[in-house]
């Protein structure tokens, strides 16, 4: 079938200053009987249909109303603020604008969660998400490893950056999806210990993102490694955490030499190494430094969903 030209006189009505009459609601029902029927039953039926086609042409989606029984997953319509909305559920007589029973939403609207408690949690899935009208873009970080700790002369070297995965995923049909946010590791509060790798943080069973490894903790004749920094797998976009720097050995811990900075994360930065403990962490996922009878922690990871 060839391409058909939209009429220029759309939105010309028939019977628009004509005569109208309304035919009642049982005659309506039946449709044509052996009678004729008034003509200006016929100006009514036309000047309807055209009344619609003109509010399609205008609109593009038509405007919501009250008697309409809007099919869950499969019906839009534009509210009266002009916003359109996808029917979550069946409904009639449930005005999109304003709705608070969820039996509507807004496509076009976005968002963001931050998940930040450590350990293994449950994360409820948005409708916009469910019913595939977008994707999350989902970023997993571990958590970052600790400095280790020196002596009263010597200096820890700082712990590795936890891994970032991120990816865009498709959500739909889905719930709700298991996460753990990896926990950075804890500080040392006395001397002569190595810090305390970082955890794995994950997405359901496809983004994982490992904790980085510990600092050191001081060294006898040669400088003390710090600690890698965590993998990633799984997103389309899988960026290895930050390694820790070296804590010096005895004879340059004794002299000026500083301890070893934790590693940067996606996020941002770590903790530096210091002659003394440093309570605070970094950025998400970040290293802690080094220090010298006690040491930094780790940040704890995160994980952002954005839509």
């Amino acid at each position: 079938m060839p391409n058909i030209p939209k009429p220029n006189d759309i939105n010309n009505i028939w019977a628009a200053t004509g005569d109208i009459v309304a035919p009642s609601a049982e005659y309506v029902a039946n449709g044509w009987e052996a009678i004729i029927p008034p003509r200006e039953y016929f100006n009514w039926l036309d000047n309807k249909q055209d009344r619609f086609n003109a509010h399609i042409n205008q609109h593009g989606i038509p405007v919501w109303d009250a008697n309409t029984e809007y099919q869950g997953g499969l019906s839009y319509t534009k509210g009266s603020n002009g916003t359109i909305y996808k029917a979550v559920n069946t409904n009639s007589n449930t005005n999109p604008v304003g709705d608070s029973t969820g039996a509507w939403i807004d496509p076009s609207s976005s968002g963001m969660v931050v998940l930040s408690t450590v350990g293994a949690s449950t994360w409820t899935v948005p409708s916009v998400l469910r019913l595939g009208i977008k994707k999350a873009k989902v970023t997993v970080t571990g958590g970052g490893a600790s400095g280790g700790s020196g002596s009263s002369s010597t200096r820890g070297a700082g712990g590795g950056a936890g891994g970032t995965a991120i990816a865009s995923v498709d959500l739909t049909g889905i719930t709700s999806v298991a996460v753990t946010v990896g926990a950075g590791g804890a500080r040392r509060t006395s001397g002569g210990l190595d810090g305390i790798d970082g955890g794995q943080s994950k997405f359901g069973t496809t983004l994982f993102a490992n904790g980085g490894s510990n600092g050191g903790r001081y060294g006898v004749s040669q400088p003390v490694d710090g600690g890698f920094g965590g993998s990633a797998s799984g997103g389309a976009l899988n960026i290895k955490g930050g390694d820790g720097s070296d804590g010096p050995n005895n004879s340059q811990g004794s002299a000026t030499g500083g301890s070893g900075d934790g590693g940067s994360s996606y996020w941002g930065g770590c903790t530096r190494g210091s002659g003394s403990t440093i309570a605070t962490a970094g950025a998400y996922g970040s290293g802690g430094g080094g220090g010298v009878t006690g040491s930094s922690p780790g940040a704890n990871g995160v994980i952002v969903i954005e839509w």
